[in-house]
């Protein structure tokens, strides 16, 4: 059993479009669904709108599904969800790598949005966590990124590597990306429990397989042995235009 949104909320994008009421969602899913009460493995497809979580780990990394106030300062604001408060993680000790990965349904499109949170708990020196938008040849359109020794979250897109002008926190952020046309964007990035971060734009790279995003990638290189270097992520949805009238969550078959 899945469960799906199957229209509208009322906009929280609101923030990066003003004039914008509503938005049709049309992928959501978050770690406090049924499909992860047993763990968070390759192949599992919970919520509506997305393909199956593709993931891959080395020896001293891996993933699973636990509570985000255990990384970075312990008991500080997180981005669970669920009965039992919970999200997807990733950690990596010794140089390895842990990513995963799902592709959307049907690419982002001009006006629509994607939203999400992450945790990145503490990074080592020579670690990094982040998040990617790809195409559908798996290449990088977008990357957003905290390096261990960082002041703050870094993009790169287009136009290079950049600073967001988003410090560090391990109490978790929540991202919205807009796209403003069919390749540029305009995000947020807003700490858990601040009103707003500090906006920033930008337009997707555009390398041979093209620049319509398709797959979304969670990674975490080395950030560093023990829980409170577990990185998380949570929440993913996925909107588009045209607005439409406020809906809820329904079940189905």
């Amino acid at each position: 059993m899945k469960r799906a949104l199957l229209t509208t909320v009322a906009s929280l994008a609101a923030l990066l479009a003003p004039f914008s009421a509503a938005a049709t969602v049309v992928a959501a899913d978050d770690a406090g669904q049924s499909t992860y009460n047993s763990g968070f493995d390759p192949g599992m497809d919970g919520g509506t709108g997305f393909g199956p979580w593709t993931i891959t780990q080395e020896a001293s990394s891996g993933r699973f599904v636990g509570d985000s106030t255990t990384n970075g300062f312990t008991g500080g604001g997180g981005i669970n969800s669920g009965t039992t408060p919970r999200a997807w993680g990733l950690y990596a000790n010794t140089g390895t790598l842990a990513t995963a990965s799902r592709t959307l349904d049907a690419p982002l499109v001009a006006g629509g949005a994607i939203r999400m949170s992450i945790d990145s708990g503490f990074v080592a020196g020579g670690g990094v966590v982040g998040f990617n938008i790809r195409n559908s040849s798996d290449q990088d359109l977008f990357q957003l990124r905290f390096a261990g020794g960082d002041a703050s979250w870094k993009k790169t897109d287009a136009g290079g590597d950049a600073d967001t002008g988003n410090g560090f926190s391990s109490d978790g952020f929540d991202l919205v990306l807009r796209m403003t046309s069919a390749t540029t964007y305009s995000a947020t990035f807003t700490k858990v429990g601040d009103a707003v971060g500090t906006p920033f734009t930008g337009t997707f790279s555009n390398p041979a397989g093209g620049q319509s995003a398709t797959i979304i990638r969670f990674y975490n290189f080395n950030a560093g042995s023990g829980s409170t270097n577990d990185m998380f992520f949570n929440k993913l949805e996925v909107e588009e235009p045209p607005l439409a009238s406020v809906s809820n969550w329904e079940a189905y078959e």
